[in-house]
């Protein structure tokens, strides 16, 4: 499913697991650990099993220590 708003640019399915996919625009050079904390909410709040967020760019360094704890 793509373009599914609500935080989310794809939804990747397999049975009953549901991975979504989060794509930052070549502008975002950077991201955040606020981005990740808020997707961090929408995969909590759509059930998901694990996400991704994509981009061209790079992580911060609090971001990339959010997402490994």
């Amino acid at each position: 499913m793509v373009g599914t708003g609500g935080g989310a640019d794809l939804v990747l399915t397999k049975r009953a697991e549901k991975f979504l996919v989060q794509c930052k625009q070549w502008r975002t050079f950077k991201v955040g650990v606020g981005i990740a904390r808020e997707f961090h909410g929408v995969m909590a709040a759509r059930g998901a099993t694990g996400g991704l967020v994509v981009n061209s760019g790079r992580f911060t360094d609090a971001a990339a220590g959010f997402a490994s704890g």
